[in-house]
């Protein structure tokens, strides 16, 4: 007896299911039953229905852009960058997160 494939679910756009989603949310039938009835996988429904939910409680913030300057050159009187101990670069990422690189 020969295996029936299944058949694949159509692949939908972030959009789409954005809009599948706000319409389930204005039904009073469960996700379970709004998947059956409109042919929609519910793992899928699951996963799209989480990926907005966090995106509300947790927007990204965009990043202000910050402009890098040269590093300006050392004045005779210092040491060369070889022999200096201190920090060449710090960058801070987020609040927490620091990266700093040294002369070596």
């Amino acid at each position: 007896m020969a295996k029936q494939k299944r058949k694949r679910a159509p692949r939908r756009s972030r959009d789409e299911w954005k809009q599948i989603i706000n319409q389930s949310n204005t039904l009073d039938i469960s996700p379970e039953s709004f998947c059956k009835q409109n042919n929609i996988c519910y793992t899928n429904f699951v996963k799209w229905r989480s990926v907005f939910k966090n995106e509300r409680h947790h927007p990204e913030k965009e990043a202000p852009f910050v402009e890098l300057k040269p590093f300006p050159s050392v004045p005779a009187s210092e040491p060369p960058l070889e022999e200096k101990k201190d920090w060449v670069v710090e960058l801070n990422i987020g609040e927490h997160l620091v990266l700093r690189v040294k002369a070596s």
